[in-house]
C-alpha cells in the first residue's frame, strides 16, 4: 500500500513542480521572444534594411542574443526569425529546453521543449504626444540635410539674424514660421492625432503658462520628438502662405503636421527665464540642437501615413 501511494505521491509533485517549472521556463521564452523582437524591428528601423523575409545574420545574433539573455541558463534550442517587408514586422519565435524531476518516474522525459512566439512592428510615426510644445517648418529640416547632422540653430523666422525664411511647395511661397508654439491650452506638450494633423497654434510668441523653466532644462540633452509641418491655414485674412478656412475662428491659425523629426536638444532661447547654452539672446528665439536617427520603444506615438524624417518607433503587437 505504501509503495503504490508513493508512486500517486511521486506523480502529483511531479503535476505541481514540473509542470510549474514548465510555465515559469515558458514565460523566459516568451520574455526573450519579445525581447528579440523589439531588438531586430529596433535594428531593423535604424538600418532601414530589412526588405526580405530571412534575417541576415546579424539581425539573426541580435535574436539570439536577446533570446538566449532572458532564459536565465537553460539552453537556447533555436530562435527563429522572420520578417514581413511589406508589414514591416519581425517575429521571433524561441525555444528552449526544461528539465523534468518528478515526472520520468512516470515513464516521461527527462526534458522538455518549452516555445513562445512574439512579433514587433515598426515604422515612422504619425501621431501621439510630442514632450515640447513647437513645431518648425520641413524646410528646416531640408536645409539641415539627412540625420543624422551636426547641430543646427532653428530660429522664430522673424528674429532670425540674416532676415532669411523657409519656402516649401512647388510655388515657394514664404511660411509664416519657422517654428512655433502650438498645442492645447493647459499642456506643454502637443498632440498629434493620426486622422487629423492639423494642430492649433497658440498666439503670440511668449512661452505658454503651463511650461517652466525647469521642464525646458529638463530635456536638455534629450531627443525630443518634434512635430514638422508642411503647410498652414487661417480663419482669419488669407495669405498666399496660409490659405483661409472657414470653419476656423477669425483668430485661429494651424498648421498640417508633416511628420515627426527627433531632435537632441543641446539650447535655447526664448526668454530671459528660458534660457540654456544657446547663441542667440533678445530679440531672437531659438533652439540649438541636431536631428538624429531616432527609435522609439514607449509606444507613446501612433502609426499612421508618415515620412521617414529619422524618428521611427517600434511597438510589440503580438
Amino acid at each position: 500500500m505504501a509503495a503504490l501511494l508513493l508512486v500517486v505521491l511521486i506523480g502529483a509533485t511531479g503535476l505541481a513542480v514540473d509542470v510549474g517549472a514548465s510555465y515559469a521556463k515558458r514565460q523566459e521564452a516568451q520574455n526573450g521572444a519579445d525581447a528579440a523582437a523589439l531588438a531586430v524591428a529596433q535594428q531593423c528601423a535604424v538600418d532601414n534594411d530589412c526588405t526580405t523575409a530571412t534575417l541576415s545574420a546579424a539581425k539573426q545574433g541580435i535574436a539570439d542574443d536577446f533570446a538566449t539573455g532572458n532564459l536565465r541558463g537553460a539552453p537556447l534550442l533555436s530562435a527563429e526569425g522572420t520578417v514581413d517587408p511589406d508589414a514591416r514586422t519581425v517575429t521571433v519565435t524561441v525555444r528552449s529546453e526544461k528539465q523534468n524531476y518528478f515526472m520520468p518516474v512516470l515513464g516521461a522525459d527527462a526534458t522538455s521543449e518549452v516555445a513562445a512566439e512574439a512579433t514587433a512592428q515598426w515604422g515612422e510615426p504619425a501621431g501621439g504626444t510630442a514632450m515640447l510644445p513647437f513645431t518648425f517648418s520641413v524646410c528646416e529640416l531640408n536645409k539641415a540635410g539627412p540625420p543624422p547632422t551636426p547641430a543646427v540653430t532653428l530660429y522664430f523666422p522673424k528674429h532670425h539674424p540674416d532676415g532669411t525664411t523657409c519656402t516649401w511647395g512647388p510655388d515657394s511661397n514664404v511660411m509664416p514660421a519657422g517654428f512655433a508654439f502650438v498645442g492645447d491650452s493647459g499642456d506643454c506638450s502637443v498632440y498629434v492625432d493620426p486622422d487629423n494633423a492639423w494642430v492649433r497654434s497658440q498666439t503670440g510668441s511668449d512661452v505658454p503658462s503651463e511650461c517652466t523653466a525647469a521642464y525646458f532644462q529638463s530635456m536638455v540633452g534629450e531627443v525630443v520628438l518634434i512635430p514638422v509641418f508642411d503647410s498652414c491655414r487661417t480663419g482669419g485674412s488669407h495669405s498666399p502662405e496660409c490659405p483661409q478656412e472657414l470653419s476656423l475662428p477669425a483668430n485661429a491659425n494651424e498648421y498640417h503636421i508633416y511628420g515627426f523629426a527627433a531632435f537632441k536638444l543641446h539650447g535655447y532661447y526664448l526668454n530671459n527665464t528660458y534660457k540654456y547654452s544657446a547663441p542667440c539672446g533678445s530679440p531672437q528665439k531659438c533652439l540649438r540642437g541636431e536631428f538624429v536617427k531616432w527609435v522609439d520603444l514607449e509606444a507613446a506615438l501612433e502609426y499612421g501615413e508618415a515620412p521617414d524624417l529619422g524618428a521611427s518607433t517600434v511597438i510589440l503587437i503580438d
